[in-house]
């Protein structure tokens, strides 16, 4: 829907865009996401948006990029290079329009190729190339010759025209002119046929017929502010401040080339900038403002030297020239002049050979310089005949034209008021039904979009009730596998509570008989403690005693005799203790080893 509006009606292709591009992000097809965002990129682009229409196409080309698709990106790049055509940036245009261009020769895209030839004749026209812009439009006519669909003819036909009204060739720019409108009238083409009014009004401006000239350009200059190509409005309101210029009426010209300049500088269109700048100077000339003219005719060529505008900047310097033969600095004058006609010679432009030519001239008659004085009043009488020729030849076009023109009328003069009245009504009945197909296709988008937002609501909200859903069967699942954990857990405790309940009685059994068997030992050792006691004490009490005795007396032999036997007595019975106990004592040792190390068995077979 948005490419029906796309020439005719920006706002209702703009806003046609951003209703598909949303459905589009919906269902995510990223082709018709980045077709959508190309088109927005050419509508902000012909309203004068540059930076924004270059961001939407750059994006556009990331997509093309990401998909490795090579027709989506050839289309953003020749948008892109259109773009900085249009800001003057003539390198950076030529760069773009190349890299599509090579990708449509790959694809063999004869219609591609057309378009994009076109533009880089552009290009060529504004950089003075006119021979090279003069072969690839023939070149694109001779493509599109294979095609029964020849929509393309009318842009080729009215671009070479302009070629060729730079060249002086007016008869081919008439015929090229009218067959370019004839073709965009058929297509419906509105832009088209702007472009065509104001290509046609600038060429009767030269044929020096203002009525006509006029009444072309404010056609064109309608249809664009109806379309919203806020550029072509620029242009047709400098071209027609350039035909009041032309007239004498000082103050409307001034008053239209100011319009002109709002625009440029809204959109940065820096052409059309320099040239209501120049058009500004020149009506301060006039009006012997001279100061005032040589800022605004500096202020253009600044941007003409950005441009590289050969033309243009030639042009500026013989103006700036002039206004400095005005104030009596001819030396300066000269060097500027020089420049302009080097300039000028270079493209072959002979309207600026002759103005560049004939201040020359003047400056040098005034210093004296009689020789140089000559030669350049020489080669403006060789150029201004040229032209002369070229002037017959506009004059003996224009005689032609009025004569086929009242041929015609004539012819047409008895069936001329029917076909009116017929045409009226067709044209009428053609208006009606296009407003109710307006209205019908409102009304239809209306409806799609709501449709479409209803269907997003029920998607979306259906969308959120199902990841409720999920997230609750996800807790749900969750919760029952805790709660299996928890069983499984559980019974693990009961496992081990019944183990530590075995242990437990098992312990206590152990304990019971290690504490018999311990009751048992301590009995025994209080058995070695009374036996200590009594057998230990009674022989170690005598052999005290008779140590004492044998201290305190001395007795004689056969005493002497007893004692010692009381000794050996004694002492024999001491051993038998002692070993007794020391027996004793092993024994126990052995039994608690023994019965130690059953028990550690035990324990670890438990």
């Amino acid at each position: 829907m948005w490419e029906v509006y796309l020439y005719t009606e920006l706002d209702s292709a703009l806003f046609y865009a951003k209703e598909a591009i949303s459905v589009a992000k919906i269902i995510n097809d990223k082709v018709w996401i980045a077709k959508i965002l190309n088109t927005q990129g050419v509508v902000y682009w012909l309203m004068g948006s540059y930076d924004k229409a270059q961001g939407l196409l750059f994006k556009s080309v990331d997509i093309g990029k990401e998909l490795k698709n090579e027709k989506l990106i050839s289309s953003a790049q020749t948008n892109i290079g259109l773009i900085y055509y249009r800001k003057g940036d003539l390198d950076k245009a030529i760069e773009y329009l190349n890299q599509s261009l090579l990708i449509n020769k790959k694809l063999n895209n004869k219609k591609n190729i057309v378009s994009i030839q076109t533009n880089i004749g552009l290009i060529y026209n504004a950089k003075g190339l006119y021979d090279k812009a003069i072969e690839i439009y023939q070149d694109n006519v001779k493509l599109l010759s294979e095609f029964e669909d020849n929509k393309l003819l009318g842009s080729v036909y009215s671009n070479l025209a302009n070629v060729y009204s730079e060249i002086g060739r007016y008869d081919e720019v008439i015929n090229l002119s009218f067959k370019s409108l004839k073709i965009k009238e058929k297509y419906g083409d509105s832009l088209g046929m702007a472009i065509s009014y104001s290509n046609i009004g600038e060429f009767y401006i030269k044929l020096g017929n203002t009525a006509k000239a006029l009444d072309y350009l404010k056609k064109g200059l309608i249809v664009k502010e109806k379309v919203g190509y806020r550029v072509g409005v620029a242009e047709s309101l400098y071209n027609i401040g350039q035909l009041y210029l032309k007239q004498g009426n000082l103050n409307e010209a001034l008053g239209y080339f100011k319009k002109s300049n709002i625009i440029c500088v809204e959109i940065e269109y820096k052409k059309g900038i320099a040239n209501a700048w120049k058009g500004i100077a020149d009506v301060y000339f006039e009006q012997d403002e001279i100061e005032y003219a040589k800022t605004y005719y500096g202020k253009a060529l600044t941007i003409s030297y950005e441009l590289d505008n050969k033309k243009m900047i030639s042009g500026l310097l013989t103006s700036l020239g002039k206004i400095q033969i005005e104030k009596g600095e001819y030396i300066n004058a000269i060097g500027k002049l020089n420049e302009a006609l080097s300039l000028a010679q270079k493209i072959n432009s002979k309207s600026k050979i002759k103005e560049a030519a004939y201040e020359m001239f003047t400056s040098y008659k005034a210093i004296g310089n009689y020789n140089k004085a000559l030669q350049m009043h020489e080669l403006f009488l060789v150029t201004k005949d040229s032209i002369q020729n070229v002037e017959i030849s506009k004059e003996l076009m224009q005689q032609d034209l009025t004569y086929k023109y009242q041929k015609q009328s004539l012819a047409d003069s008895l069936t001329f008021a029917k076909k009116q009245e017929i045409k009226n009504l067709e044209i009428e009945g053609q208006a009606l039904q296009l407003a109710s197909e307006k209205t019908q296709r409102t009304a239809l988008w209306m409806a799609l979009v709501l449709v479409i937002l209803f269907a997003t609501y029920f998607y979306r909200n259906n969308l959120k009730k199902q990841r409720t859903n999920q997230v609750i069967q996800n807790q749900k699942e969750e919760l029952e596998s805790k709660n299996d954990e928890i069983e499984r857990q559980h019974n693990n405790l009961l496992e081990v509570n019944l183990e530590v309940k075995k242990l437990n009685d098992s312990l206590e059994v152990k304990v019971n008989e290690r504490t018999l068997e311990l009751v048992k030992s301590i009995n025994q050792l209080r058995y070695y403690h009374n036996d200590l006691a009594h057998n230990v004490r009674a022989p170690l009490a005598t052999l005290m005693g008779l140590v004492n005795l044998i201290q305190d007396h001395r007795f004689d032999s056969e005493e002497n005799e007893k004692v010692l036997r009381l000794l050996r007595t004694n002492t024999n019975k001491m051993n038998t203790v002692i070993r007794g106990i020391s027996q004793n004592m092993t024994e126990f040792d052995e039994y608690w080893e023994d019965k130690m190390g059953k028990n550690e068995e035990q324990d670890r077979i438990g």
